[in-house]
């Protein structure tokens, strides 16, 4: 079954990046309006049987629709809202490389209207108003925590990035999707870096990385750090970025995260991911570091890492960083 792009090129349908797209939105929304993952599953299967009986196909735009109507039959609103937004957001960014404001006020007052005809709960506000409420973040200089495969792993330097998913070149150095973007963040905010790195480096083939991170979370394993932060009161924000494995952070995160009391700071989060988006991590986050401001930051899929700048930068944007 072939999908229509917007170049006219026809891709294999993917059921991932449906689940993908669902998950990013439902993480946007408050834990009791999310959608379960059973659901999500529903929605992406019913989506590709719909497809799958078209018997032609379809657009990424028809398939958007589809989507659409399968979260709104299961009257899950506020994860609706959030999809046709973003889709909104991003269509407007291919056309003008600019977000027109006024636009998008009339997209969320459409949205607000859809939900009310339906559905009288209150509207859920989105991530960006909540920073506003909040105040702007970007007072002082903010400390960019990653943690990234590539910086972590037993890879010789001048390995092929091409030849993995997950290993990147930055500046000619080995990196991962993560460090990418979290060197993308660095670049627009001038903030400070920080690499988490574990002591005992993990292996440089996948399979042999990817028993490993299994093991590590079913054990509750926290692997010791080699690296510290020595001057963590100079900074009020801090983005901490990371993968997704097994549908939650590298335990090296769960490390750091010991090491550091963060009350009072503001955490951005981000991450990288083959599809799962952040899963439940924000929620952990928020539980490791109960006295900080844990705001629910972006996800970028694995694949679309490189072509991800416009995307940061309207993130940053939208958090008060003038790009």
């Amino acid at each position: 079954m072939k999908i229509i792009k917007r170049s006219g090129s026809e891709v294999t349908f993917d059921i991932s990046k449906i689940m993908a797209a669902v998950s990013k939105a439902n993480m946007e929304v408050v834990h009791s309006e999310r959608l379960s993952e059973e659901q999500i599953e529903t929605i992406s299967n019913n989506v590709e049987s719909i497809c799958k009986e078209m018997n032609r196909s379809l657009s990424v735009e028809e398939i958007q629709d589809l989507v659409e109507n399968q979260i709104m039959n299961l009257r899950a609103f506020a994860v609706a809202r959030k999809y046709i937004t973003y889709r909104f957001q991003r269509a407007l960014a291919r056309q003008s490389n600019t977000t027109d404001d006024q636009i998008l006020s009339l997209i969320e007052c459409a949205n607000e209207e859809v939900k009310d005809t339906q559905d009288n709960q209150p509207v859920v506000s989105t991530n960006m108003e909540e920073v506003q409420t909040e105040g702007n973040v970007n007072t002082k200089k903010p400390l960019i925590v990653y943690f990234s495969y590539g910086e972590n792993s037993e890879l010789p330097q001048d390995v092929d990035a091409s030849a993995s998913a997950s290993i990147q070149k930055w500046n000619d150095e080995n990196t991962g999707n993560t460090g990418i973007v979290a060197h993308i963040i660095q670049e627009k905010t001038k903030g400070d870096m920080f690499s988490v790195q574990t002591v005992n480096k993990y292996p440089s083939t996948y399979n042999e990385i990817v028993n490993q991170g299994k093991q590590e979370h079913e054990n509750n394993i926290r692997p010791e750090l080699a690296n510290h932060i020595t001057n963590l009161d100079d900074y009020d924000t801090i983005f901490v970025g990371y993968p997704n494995w097994w549908y939650d952070m590298p335990m090296a995160m769960y490390s750091f995260f010991d090491e550091y009391d963060l009350s009072n700071k503001t955490i951005i989060p981000f991450n990288t991911s083959g599809g799962s988006a952040f899963s439940d991590t924000i929620n952990t986050i928020k539980k490791l570091e109960p006295n900080a401001n844990v705001i629910e930051g972006i996800t970028i899929r694995a694949e679309d890492v490189e072509s991800s700048q416009n995307e940061i930068d309207e993130w940053l944007n939208d958090l008060g960083y003038n790009i």
